[in-house]
């Protein structure tokens, strides 16, 4: 009985699935291999029976599980490890920057989950950085609260100052900064007796 494998496109991005075919037909098993049409679904083509394997990437479920589709297949090994994506120019580039793209002509793949991740890596070539601190004039109730004549019973407003005050501040505006080589430098200084909390999102 022969084992059909089915790819989802044709490359050698793909080739340890390509030498796994080789290797089962060199230990004499019986294996068909093709692509998938471009009215094929591979969930659809696993559930019917129509194929026993199918390779495809974990994207391709992403948009029949919105839809609510089920059964849905399996994706059960990983066939390469260290893959990637990669930019390729016409001119060498020896200190490529993710800035020079700018105001450029990028041709993208278009397939879900190269772009997906094209779009991570330009969104993490920046990350916003939020400053916060403790100190004497950053969210300290006490000081407020010296402030006021160190009163022994608050007034319902001036509780109201003192719970504001002890509220976690910034101790500057939010900031983008670049990314390079994976790496990000940031200096500030840091009075005595105080706290920085710097939060990164991208």
């Amino acid at each position: 009985m022969p084992i059909r494998i089915m790819a989802s496109r044709h490359s050698a991005f793909y080739s340890p699935l390509l030498c796994c075919i080789r290797f089962l037909r060199d230990e004499g098993r019986e294996v068909t291999y093709s692509v998938l049409g471009a009215d094929q679904r591979t969930y659809a083509l696993i559930r019917d029976g129509a194929v026993d394997i199918v390779q495809s990437a974990v994207s391709s479920n992403w948009k029949p599980r919105e839809r609510g589709v089920e059964p849905l297949p399996v994706h059960f090994a990983q066939i390469n490890q260290r893959d990637g994506f990669f930019l390729v120019g016409r001119q060498p580039e020896p200190a490529f920057d993710w800035k020079k793209l700018e105001g450029r002509i990028l041709l993208a793949d278009h397939g879900l989950q190269p772009l997906v991740m094209l779009k991570y890596a330009v969104r993490h070539t920046r990350v916003l950085v939020r400053h916060y601190r403790i100190d004497e004039t950053h969210s300290n109730a006490w000081t407020a609260w010296k402030a006021m004549g160190s009163p022994q019973r608050p007034t319902p407003e001036q509780y109201a100052r003192l719970e504001a005050a002890g509220q976690l501040q910034l101790a500057d505006s939010p900031k983008w900064v670049d990314v390079r080589a994976g790496a990000m430098k940031l200096e500030f200084s840091l009075p005595r007796q105080s706290v920085s909390l710097m939060e990164l999102s991208w």
